[in-house]
């Protein structure tokens, strides 16, 4: 087999309960040709320590990077920061509370070469650090399948995550695919980019990463910072339909609807208010999408064209049409992802005036 460098990707804020692990992880890797690149991100913590002993410590054949940053840029700024600073043909992200299987990076390149494929990925489970319970994730488990673009999949459903990937760093860098700093969910967005500039793909069956639901993470405690970033993301996919070729605008319609879907969603699963829910409808019904295209594309099922609907009347009959299929939708989901902490918080006046500039640019 080929042995083409690796590129590890691992951003480190806040974890000094579960670095150790990651990296452990990284070193019982059978793969030998990877560099691991870690991004200090302005840590506060012991997390950094913990590094240095455990590399310091090694002395096998994986060549440990440490990039520090002068100020805190968040998980999107860190891993723009490893791809810069990556020299492998292939780029893999590992966030710094999670973990590897043994035979994960070795796998994964033997499917890539072997296929040819831009993207390369395998199956997941994710496990509660505390409890060690085992949660069902959104995306289904993936069978053996390759295709020459990421669009010939059809019904299965495509893992959006950046972790457990991986991807081939010249087309990341080609297609000018860094992540959008300063908000949350960045993944989506990037990803949501990554699949509309069409990558052939290969999915392998093998189990090869874990991820750990961390209770007290960011991304489990809801905030105000939370909703604005799905608000974000939504327009700042909108913009990116100009840049999609013709043969994933499909893709790209039904995405930039359940980005609009998910940012009125959160409104009701975090108990925001009907009110907040209302005015936030309001505003995103003004931003209108191609009807043709979305109902046009063979990811939209019937369920989502009716939901669709909504943004062909009048908002106020809208707002209250799309209730009906946020509510039903949750039900349907009622199991995923019950970890979730739904606090309820306050919108301030500054939430709402950056939400009508994003609005007043489209």
């Amino acid at each position: 087999m080929n042995t083409p460098k690796v590129s590890i990707i691992i951003p480190v804020y806040d974890v000094e309960k579960y670095i150790k692990t990651c990296l452990d992880s990284v070193i019982r890797q059978d793969y030998e040709n990877i560099e691991a690149l870690i991004v200090n991100d302005c840590t506060p913590d012991n997390s950094m320590a913990i590094v240095d002993d455990t590399i310091n410590n090694y002395t096998g054949p994986i060549n440990f990077i440490i990039i520090n940053h002068t100020k805190n840029l968040k998980q999107s700024g860190a891993r723009n920061t490893g791809i810069r600073k990556s020299t492998g043909k292939y780029v893999f992200f590992l966030d710094s509370d999670d973990e590897l299987l043994p035979e994960a990076i070795s796998s994964l390149v033997k499917a890539a070469e072997d296929s040819q494929s831009i993207i390369t990925t395998a199956n997941r489970k994710a496990i509660d650090w505390e409890t060690g319970k085992i949660y069902k994730m959104l995306e289904g488990d993936y069978p053996d399948m390759q295709v020459q673009y990421i669009d010939e999949m059809g019904n299965t459903t495509i893992q959006g995550t950046v972790w457990n990937k991986l991807i081939r760093r010249d087309f990341l860098v080609r297609n000018n695919l860094y992540f959008e700093e300063g908000i949350l969910y960045e993944d989506d967005l990037w990803i949501f980019k990554l699949y509309c500039c069409r990558p052939s793909f290969r999915c392998i069956p093998k189990l090869t990463y874990i991820y750990h639901v961390r209770p007290a993470s960011t991304m489990q405690i809801f905030s105000e910072l939370h909703l604005l970033s799905k608000v974000v993301i939504f327009f700042k996919s909108v913009s990116y339909l100009a840049f999609v070729k013709k043969d994933m605008l499909g893709y790209a319609y039904y995405m930039v609807e359940n980005f609009r879907q998910g940012a009125l969603m959160t409104c009701i699963t975090n108990k925001i208010g009907l009110g907040n829910y209302c005015r936030l409808y309001n505003l995103l019904h003004n931003i209108k999408i191609n009807k043709h295209i979305y109902f046009q594309s063979i990811y939209v099922t019937t369920f989502a064209k009716l939901r669709f609907f909504g943004n062909t009347i009048p908002a106020c009959i809208g707002k209250w049409w799309n209730l009906i299929f946020i509510k039903l939708l949750l039900w349907k989901k009622r199991h995923n992802y019950p970890y979730l902490e739904k606090n309820k918080i306050i919108l301030s006046k500054q939430f709402w005036d950056k939400i009508e500039k994003y609005g007043s640019l489209e």
